[in-house]
């Protein structure tokens, strides 16, 4: 196939010979990939700070938009120092490689998945005294530097101007890991505690309070320790809600003795009004418990109890969290994972709570209202109240409040598991039964109070819909518990509705109201993506002569603190008698102002040909690509590569820049063709002799013999030539078969019919120079003159056209 003819012209003076070429250009377009990086950032939390003494120190990076495989660079100075092994596990399941090298003081993370934000806590060791300054650099990006010390340190901290923070609650047994992801095996028995007012406290923990600090929960296999137990303190009081017996014991081991009515965690599977019931206990592996604990950001403590239990042919691995709330509440989660061999069809998990209240052991049931759950309270000095909530996320399905299930010394309470399933004993008469939840009661109903001697001790009863459980499937059952003086808590109220924010144009601001029927004030707080609570009101006074009247509140985020992507709000109010208000949420997306318009190059095989074009621009307006000068620049570009056009994005000049970001594409063809050669080729003044002549090279070449082959598929091309004027000079005297051609050894004569020079094939896309190739004893334009060619002097000038074909 024929690309393209070009023609040169030849001059010779005396004998001088100038070639001028003529060609075509064709020229195509490519898309690429999105190669954006997005923003890294480090800090140090408060907890982070307060943990940064001796030789330790402790900070965060975070990364927006985090990219599976996406690499990140950490700098920091000589003196500090990090272990692989200890950043790996704090980072389960964040980071797949780490590379230390202490030559460079430079360490390479590589993450492990896509996520919208991602934070990785890392911990080092300093033999400085001094502030040491670390930096995180990813493939495009920088993160800002953070200066960290044992000394002193800078916190980023958001709050309102009136603003104060809350008590942070800690543990009685201090835990050997800060704040982070990472969990720590611990193996007392130990209890968190959360502040409810002057002199009262929330504390939580697994297993009876007898056993703090002495008996070992790690490797146990008392049913006791996997009751997860919440407890009130009033001014060095302590009040429990599970029905406690605690006696002297041979051994602290057997401390576990003192919860000896309550369940725990029951399993029920088959038929479905007379199923078989297992329940913690025997049934647990001889590996027993691990016990673990970790510490949030707003200082609130989790535990996390482990085990795996056998029966029936059946093996389930256990595992049950306790997290503390700001607001007052224990929040139970239970997991049960199917570990065994076969398939657990029509399964069901629940749990029965023998309940006291200020050794009160008989004490009627209500109801909260609004499918909220149940409470207890006991009209004794003070008065107290216990709550069990059901409204959070994965919440037991079905809950009731009845009587507890006795057992004897002849049959232990075991013997009597099959009357979790008896409708008199538990308001559950099947797998599938319901309980209050359908009933919706309203507040404060009384739901469950007798007469009978022998079913006044009352419980609480809870449990799930039968579910189908393949091997490695879970299923969760949660609640909420909580206990406080008797009285009603404060309502908080939020105007907002969740909604969606465009980052950085202003701060903004959160209004609501607050009611109490009873107290004389309330302190208000807010929490912001679960961080430390914010109080933004401090004993605000009530309107006491219209008591439960709303009142106003208002507080300000600046417009710093709403970075990127989902942010959750969270409003309580604590009352003067210490009753914590159930906490609102306000759920803000932050969307970026800006957006990406990202502009590829692809060839016929769908390869790139440039590298992408991103364009950040404001969201909803409108790009002009033509407009563009870097987007310009690559079409005249590929255009000059013998690229032809096949579509551009459309419309070309009106695009509109998306939410989410937008990708656009120019596609191309590539193609080939002669894209230069020289415009004279200059023998020089020579003399004639009466003999043959042979000069070897031109004295000038003016431009390069270059052939361009943009196509995605590189085949065999052949170059042609002829004489399309033979030298001549003014006279119209022509010297004929003088312009010769040497290519590999071979000698062509130049003449009218086009004759073949060149053949090859391009490599890459770059451009092939056949001139470079020329020289005097090789390839290349030699002037031969025979005896009696040249009749008389003069200037002589000819044209040379060339062809280039597609083919060998």
């Amino acid at each position: 196939m024929k690309i393209g003819k070009k023609a040169y012209v030849i001059g010779i003076f005396g004998i001088l010979l100038l070639v001028v070429s003529i060609f075509f250009v064709k020229g195509s377009s490519i898309k690429a990939t999105e190669t954006k990086d997005d923003p890294i950032f480090l800090e140090q939390t408060t907890t982070q700070v307060e943990e940064t003494t001796g030789d330790n120190v402790y900070f965060s990076l975070n990364i927006t938009s985090a990219k599976k495989n996406q690499r990140i660079f950490l700098n920091y100075p000589d003196s500090l120092s990090f272990k692989k092994e200890k950043l790996l596990e704090m980072n389960k399941g964040k980071i797949t490689f780490i590379q230390i090298d202490h030559e460079k003081s430079q360490m390479e993370l590589i993450l492990e998945k896509e996520s919208e934000k991602t934070t990785l806590y890392l911990q080092g060791t300093t033999n400085s005294e001094e502030i040491q300054t670390i930096q995180a650099i990813s493939e495009q990006n920088r993160s800002n530097k953070l200066e960290i010390g044992k000394k002193e340190s800078t916190i980023p901290e958001t709050s309102t101007s009136l603003s104060e923070k809350k008590e942070v609650p800690k543990s009685r047994s201090k835990s050997a890991a800060s704040y982070s992801d990472e969990w720590t095996e611990i193996f007392t028995a130990e209890e968190a505690i959360i502040p409810a007012g002057v002199g009262k406290e929330l504390r939580y923990g697994f297993g009876p309070t007898d056993a703090l600090g002495k008996t070992s929960i790690s490797g146990n296999r008392q049913k006791q320790f996997a009751i997860p137990n919440v407890t009130f303190m009033d001014n060095n009081k302590r009040v429990q809600h599970i029905y406690h017996t605690p006696s002297a014991v041979a051994k602290p081991e057997e401390a576990g003795q003192s919860l000896w009515t309550s369940y725990g965690l029951i399993y029920a599977y088959g038929n479905n009004t007379n199923p078989k019931v297992f329940n913690t206990g025997s049934h647990i592996t001889s590996e027993g418990y691990k016990y673990y604990k970790r510490e949030l950001p707003n200082g609130m403590i989790i535990y996390k109890l482990t085990y795996d239990s056998v029966f029936d042919s059946k093996k389930f691995h256990v595992e049950i969290i306790m997290t503390g709330k700001t607001t007052g509440t224990v929040n139970v989660d239970y997991t049960i994972t199917n570990i065994g061999s076969e398939k657990a069809a029509d399964f069901v998990i629940g749990s029965m709570i023998d309940t006291e209240l200020n050794k009160n052991d008989q004490v009627p049931v209500y109801a909260i209202g609004n499918n909220k759950g149940v409470y207890i309270k006991d009209d004794g000095d003070n008065g107290y109240k216990l709550q069990y909530l059901f409204d959070g996320p994965d919440h037991a399905l079905n809950w009731t409040g009845k009587h507890w299930i006795q057992g004897t010394s002849a049959f232990p309470r075991d013997y009597f598991l099959n009357l979790f399933f008896n409708f008199d004993d538990s308001g559950f008469s099947a797998l599938n039964s319901t309980g209050y939840e359908v009933e919706n009661h309203p507040a404060d109903k009384l739901v469950y109070v007798t007469n009978d001697i022998n079913k006044m001790d009352t419980a609480i009863f809870m449990k799930n819909q039968p579910t189908s459980l393949d091997v490695n499937q879970g299923t969760k059952m949660t609640y909420d518990v909580t206990i406080g003086l008797s009285g009603n808590p404060p309502e908080v109220f939020i105007d907002q509705k969740d909604q969606e924010l465009i980052q950085g144009k202003s701060d903004f601001d959160v209004t609501g109201q607050w009611s109490d029927s009873e107290s004389k004030f309330v302190d208000l707080f807010y929490t912001l993506d679960d961080g430390e609570a914010v109080k933004f009101g401090s004993k605000v006074p009530n309107d006491m002569a219209n008591p439960g009247k709303k009142m106003d509140w208002k507080f300000t985020l600046p417009s710093s603190a709403l970075t990127i992507g989902k942010r959750v709000i969270k409003v309580y109010a604590v009352d003067s008698e210490g009753h914590t208000s159930e906490e609102k949420i306000l759920n803000l997306t932050i969307k970026s102002g800006k957006a990406t318009l990202t502009v590829e190059f692809l060839d016929e095989e769908n390869r790139n040909i440039n590298p992408d074009i991103t364009l950040v621009r404001d969201v909803g307006s409108f790009v002009y690509l033509t407009k563009e000068p870097a987007v310009a620049k690559v079409v005249k570009d590929k255009l000059d590569e013998v690229y032809e056009i096949v579509s551009r994005p459309t419309p070309e000049d009106a695009i509109e820049v998306l939410e989410n970001g937008l990708k656009v594409t120019y596609r191309f063809k590539g193609g080939i063709a002669l894209i230069s050669a020289p415009k004279e080729i200059y023998f020089g003044t020579q003399i004639v002799k009466a003999q043959e002549s042979l000069i070897e090279e031109p004295v000038r070449i003016d431009g390069a013999l270059v052939i361009q082959d943009s196509r995605a598929t590189k085949k065999p091309w052949k170059l042609q030539a002829r004489m399309k004027q033979e030298l001549t000079n003014s006279n119209n005297q022509v010297v004929t078969n003088a312009i010769r051609y040497m290519y590999s050894g071979n000698e062509v004569k130049l003449n009218s019919g086009m004759q073949d020079i060149a053949v090859g094939t391009n490599v890459d896309g770059s451009p092939n120079k056949v001139s470079d190739k020329w020289s005097a004893k090789g390839d290349g334009f030699k002037l031969k003159t025979e005896i009696g060619a040249v009749k008389e002097s003069g200037s002589y000038v000819g044209i040379i056209e060339w062809e280039l074909l597609d083919g060998p």
